[in-house]
């Protein structure tokens, strides 16, 4: 007699887990960081700072962005990655 596995079965290419947890500064720069994949490069936590820290730093962007919403966001998507974030104080944890 078998049983019924309860956990579903995922598909080996898609990725669920989190890569990596990161505290960053204002200014983008990386305070602590952990890597829990091997597919986690700096290139990618460039694209958040250009993309989420310096489009924060520009005022007249900012107030745009802001009335959409896009800045506000917790999680935003930029290429192929999707970062989950949330600013406290002066410093971003980024996962």
């Amino acid at each position: 007699m078998t049983t019924a596995n309860p956990m579903p079965a995922l598909a080996p290419d898609v990725g669920y887990a989190l890569s990596g947890l990161f505290i960053v500064n204002v200014r983008g720069d990386v305070l602590i960081s952990r890597a829990y994949r091997d597919n986690v490069e700096r290139h990618l936590l460039d694209a958040f700072r250009s993309e989420i820290i310096d489009a924060r730093g520009q005022s007249r962007s900012t107030r745009s962005a802001r009335r959409n919403g896009s800045l506000d966001a917790p999680m935003r998507t930029i290429g192929s990655v999707t970062y989950m974030f949330k600013r406290c104080n002066d410093v971003y944890v980024v996962g």
